[in-house]
């Protein structure tokens, strides 16, 4: 029975794998192209002068909004599918680490301006002008996941604080909300994939439940650890701290 378990299980990852595959390709093949398809009619509209223009161009940003969203969304389960079968690599270039931090928060401002939260960026001054070597899509992308979830689970007129602080031994990248906060239960919850955590936290927000486990995943990847402070009331700070001599 425990034979024929296993083989069951290996035959329905199998099954999952090549359809998630199939999926990957028939989505975004598709999506690619509206994707591109709104960019165009977005710079043709903004080259207009006419009544019209001004509502196209906005209406073109939404359809590249939604497609960039969906596009990530389906990258992320991807990601997440690589790596329960160990198949996923770094690779690493020469990254200038204030760069990288204010190339996150450019990304974020127009999500934040909808709810009308301020970004704050800080650099500590013992970071200088440090190059790292990283993989920056997936260091890039492991803060994006920390920013969105901040960026959702804020209210109105709120802040967000990045900052990136340097030792001789560790370099950390912190992203701090002033959001609902978690108690431990539910930290624990919210790093399982595809779990959202306490509903009443999430209740009209966008999101699978994957941002903090693919932030887990790509900072262990570069040898470091992902370390969550948050409690009821009082916000939530993510911090992403990664071994200077894996780095430099």
């Amino acid at each position: 029975k425990l034979l024929q378990s296993n083989h069951n299980l290996e035959v329905a990852n199998k099954v999952k794998d090549e359809f998630l595959r199939m999926m990957h390709h028939e989505i975004n093949t598709p999506l690619n192209a509206i994707i591109g398809f709104a960019e165009l009619l977005k710079i043709s509209s903004a080259e207009r002068d006419d009544a019209g223009a001004e509502d196209d161009v906005m209406a073109a940003s939404e359809i590249l909004d939604a497609g960039w969203h969906l596009h990530h969304h389906i990258d992320s389960i991807m990601s997440m599918a690589a790596a329960d079968h160990h198949d996923v690599s770094l690779v690493r270039e020469q990254v200038d680490l204030a760069s990288l931090i204010f190339g996150i928060r450019d990304l974020s401002v127009g999500k934040a301006a909808k709810k009308m939260i301020s970004i704050e960026t800080e650099i500590a001054p013992e970071c200088g002008d440090l190059l790292i070597y990283c993989d920056r899509a997936r260091l890039s992308q492991a803060t994006d996941c920390l920013m969105d979830n901040a960026i959702k689970y804020s209210p109105q007129n709120t802040k967000i604080c990045l900052s990136a602080v340097c030792s001789d031994q560790e370099i950390s990248i912190l992203v701090r909300d002033w959001g609902p906060g978690m108690n431990e239960d539910e930290i624990k919850k919210a790093l399982v994939p595809f779990s959202r955590g306490d509903k009443t936290l999430t209740f009209g927000s966008e999101g699978i439940g994957i941002g903090l486990a693919l932030a887990r995943l790509f900072t262990e990847l570069h040898g470091g650890q992902m370390k969550i402070q948050s409690s009821p009331g009082a916000g939530t700070t993510v911090q992403l701290t990664l071994p200077r001599n894996n780095l430099t």
